[in-house]
């Protein structure tokens, strides 16, 4: 799982270097030796590049390979904490409902059976 989610992280890098730079899918392809399709699968996070790839991608990029991994492993481990903190935060508000869930029950008023009138009122 962690793998895909890196792979993603690192796909979503290259595809906004190769679109600001207008480079098309097609023309990265040609450049790194393989297809538009496996282009598309290193962007969508479904497949990683090679390292020699990766070096041919990021220098047509004038980018640093080693750079741009780097930033994915600060994006990815940026990913993990807000992850954390989101699923530590709704265990906190599942906590808070369940305690004043409680104590509305607390606050409620004894159910007692209705009373029935006497002969004498």
């Amino acid at each position: 799982m962690k793998t895909t989610k890196r792979k993603m992280v690192l796909g979503a890098i290259l595809r906004q270097e190769r679109t600001s730079r207008r480079i098309s899918q097609e023309q990265l392809g040609k450049v790194a030796g393989v297809g538009k399709t496996t282009i598309s699968a290193y962007e969508l996070g479904k497949i990683s590049p090679d390292i020699e790839t990766l070096d041919t991608i990021c220098s047509y990029m004038s980018l640093d390979y080693i750079d741009v991994l780097r930033k994915a492993q600060r994006v990815y481990d940026l990913l993990e904490k807000a992850q954390k903190e989101t699923a530590m935060y709704n265990k906190f508000q599942d906590a808070v409902v369940s305690v004043l869930t409680s104590f509305k029950k607390k606050d409620e008023p004894a159910m007692t059976e209705p009373t029935i009138g006497t002969a004498n009122d």
